[in-house]
């Protein structure tokens, strides 16, 4: 199944493609899955942590859009990190998401 846009229509996958930024302001669960995973694609193998995501991302609950981009077929690894946020305040368990691969790399999603 590929993910749709909010107008029901399958995003482009591909490995080289870039999804079209959504506004900052807009929180909707679609744009918010749409930035999260413009980040991911961006970021590479360093990922976007939960204190990235929030600040950067207007994503203030990453954890769940990433279940969202899973369903959707992506492949994405959670890892716990000790992180700093911009306060200097240390966290000591913090999730860093990084993409390993999209549906069309797994085969077209999930089964």
């Amino acid at each position: 199944m590929k993910p749709l846009t909010e107008q029901g229509q399958a995003l482009d996958t591909r490995p080289d493609y870039q999804p079209p930024a959504a506004s900052i302001q807009d929180v909707s669960t679609a744009s918010q899955c749409r930035r999260l995973l413009a980040g991911l694609i961006e970021a590479g193998p360093d990922g976007i942590t939960t204190v990235q995501a929030r600040r950067d991302l207007n994503v203030m609950q990453p954890a769940p859009r990433i279940k969202e981009l899973r369903e959707q077929g992506y492949k994405i690894a959670t890892f716990r990190q000790p992180v700093l946020d911009d306060y200097g305040r240390k966290h000591p368990a913090v999730g860093r998401y990084v993409l390993l691969a999209t549906p069309d790399q797994q085969g077209g999603g999930n089964d």
